[in-house]
């Protein structure tokens, strides 16, 4: 029963994380591309092919493209719940303690993506849970 289980692989270390970091900010136009067309879809795999590529060369473990990709939405996920955090605090009135600043590897993902609005959401928008009562004052 034991030869059926896998091993699991090692967490990322900080090395493949900045490999990852590194090489995923300097293609960040094609990463981040929304347009779905076959060529840019061709130019996003055989980027994440050459980020898988050069992680993989530190030697540390064979890792897969889809695990690296799952690795980079995890980091700017951790980011986005950072940064969220940091804003909400930053507009709490009253005394206290000074809000926690991001990490540093958060603040370089912030950098990159700290205006596109699935990272910090819509400016002036409203929130769409709340329901909202309109009083008409001349209405019966």
């Amino acid at each position: 029963m034991a030869e059926n289980k896998r091993s699991r692989k090692s967490n990322f270390t900080a090395a493949e994380c900045s490999v990852i970091f590194e090489e995923a900010e300097q293609n960040i136009e094609i990463i981040k591309s929304k347009f779905t067309s076959t060529l840019t879809n061709k130019n996003k795999t055989k980027v994440w092919e050459d980020i898988t590529a050069k992680v993989n060369s530190l030697g540390v473990c064979l890792r897969s493209v889809s695990k690296v990709k799952e690795k980079w939405q995890g980091m700017v996920g951790a980011a986005k719940k950072e940064f969220s955090k940091f804003r909400a605090s930053q507009r709490k009135t009253g005394g206290g303690e000074k809000p926690a600043s991001p990490k540093t590897s958060s603040k370089k993902i912030i950098e990159i993506f700290g205006d596109d609005p699935s990272f910090s959401g819509i400016q002036g928008g409203l929130e769409s849970g709340k329901i909202r009562q309109i009083f008409f004052p001349n209405s019966k």
